[in-house]
């Protein structure tokens, strides 16, 4: 983990002319980043980069037609402790881990926790709730992302497969599933009327590609990556094209477990799409990059905090952390708190905002190994989906679950799992 890690950090500080940087790893080994050529379908190197950031307190200034997002809204928010008299229990929520907005209003909310998909009202009273822990049609086999497949339908994208579900009168129910066994380890789905967008990994062992069905019965060190990380997939689930790697990155040596590990990080990011256009999160790396259909790369917004080398760690095996400005030994930080961010969500919010959220998870102080807290919180950044530029952003307790259509749906996890919503201009 440790020279992967080095390598993400060392991706975000790497020059936007495309120079090749080195890294030092100890031992004589050094890693090799190029950060655009060439495994990229657009070679340019004067793709334009826009770089934010938000004071380490508070936000920037807000427009007010967007300043509602940076307040939770407890008054008007759903979602109780436990099933009392008089509260309905499908507004006992779980792990949320998604949501969508319907024209009309309707939430849907992805429970993580109990596999389920709750149908809310534009009011939020509950309606219903769809699907369930199982393999059979309309199930859910550790779903984690919601989106819309159509104008009336949705779609649940879990392990090897994506159940779509379309509308009946006034909640949805079961259509067909999608199968997606070709990305073993597919993290995110977007759709629009002409393109079907899936992120995730592909492996081959010699000739052979790796199924989903195929992924725990090979050896990783024997497997070969697949630089595309961003694919777009036929209405039957088979692979149609591959956009390229936002990065290559190589090392001069063989060692296949950590180059599985850095594919794997480098494809856990979100995805946002509308006609023509497609956004693509990178977790570790802190960027949104724009890409049109045809995969030429627009622009690429840079999320300047989330390599901040006094928050930005992980350990490896040896007890050691790599950040942006180097290596750094844990016991520096006992007794101390650290955090682990990284982007979680890019959400088109209407047709002028896009939302990249970076989730931070503060632990400290450490003793005895463990961190004696735990505490959660977010920057959101508003972007403008035509070009990047930064519109305002804000620091809170709660998040950006989801939305669209000039609404936003706000989520609060602790002390107990809320929701409120927040329409845009009102």
């Amino acid at each position: 983990m440790g020279p992967l890690l080095a390598l993400l950090a060392l991706a975000m500080a790497c020059s936007d002319e495309a120079e090749v940087e080195y890294l030092q790893l100890g031992g004589g080994v050094q890693a090799v980043v190029h950060p655009v050529q060439p495994y990229r379908l657009s070679s340019h190197t004067d793709v334009p980069v826009v770089r934010v950031s938000l004071p380490e307190e508070g936000g920037a200034p807000l427009p007010a037609d967007l300043a509602p997002l940076a307040t939770f809204d407890e008054a008007s928010a759903v979602g109780v402790l436990e099933a009392t008299d008089g509260a309905s229990s499908d507004l006992v929520f779980g792990t949320l881990t998604d949501a969508e907005v319907a024209p009309d209003g309707t939430v849907l909310l992805l429970d993580g926790s109990y596999s389920v998909v709750r149908v809310l009202s534009p009011s939020l009273e509950p309606v219903d709730v769809l699907g369930g822990e199982g393999e059979g049609p309309g199930e859910f086999d550790g779903p984690g992302w919601l989106f819309w497949v159509g104008p009336d339908e949705f779609g649940v994208l879990g392990a090897g497969r994506i159940e779509v579900f379309r509308q009946a009168g006034g909640t949805y129910e079961y259509s067909r599933r999608i199968p997606v066994g070709a990305l073993p380890s597919a993290e995110d789905a977007c759709f629009t009327p002409e393109h079907r967008y899936v992120e995730g990994l592909r492996l081959s062992v010699g000739e052979a590609e790796v199924t989903r069905e195929g992924l725990r019965q090979i050896d990783f060190e024997e497997a070969t990556i697949q630089p595309e990380v961003l694919h777009e997939i036929g209405a039957g689930g088979d692979v149609l094209r591959s956009f390229s790697a936002p990065y290559q990155v190589t090392l001069p040596y063989e060692n296949g477990g950590d180059l599985l590990h850095m594919a794997l990080n480098l494809t856990n990011g979100p995805l946002a799409c509308r006609a023509g256009v497609v956004w693509a999160g990178y977790s570790l790396l802190g960027e949104v990059h724009a890409l049109g259909e045809d995969g030429a790369l627009r622009w690429i917004t840079r999320l300047m905090d989330l390599g901040h080398p006094g928050l930005r760690y992980m350990w490896d095996a040896s007890g050691q952390r790599y950040g942006r400005s180097g290596i750094y030994h844990v016991e520096d930080f006992e007794g101390g708190d650290f955090a682990l961010p990284y982007l979680n969500r890019v959400i088109l919010l209407s047709d002028d905002v896009l939302a990249a959220q970076v989730r931070n998870t503060y632990y400290g102080p450490i003793e005895e190994g463990q961190p004696q807290s735990v505490t959660i919180t977010y920057r959101t950044y508003l972007l403008d989906p035509e070009d990047g530029h930064f519109l305002g952003g804000f620091t809170a307790d709660h998040q950006i679950l989801g939305g669209g259509n000039g609404t936003a749906v706000l989520y609060r996890e602790l002390l107990f799992p809320q929701i409120s919503v927040v329409r845009l201009g009102e």
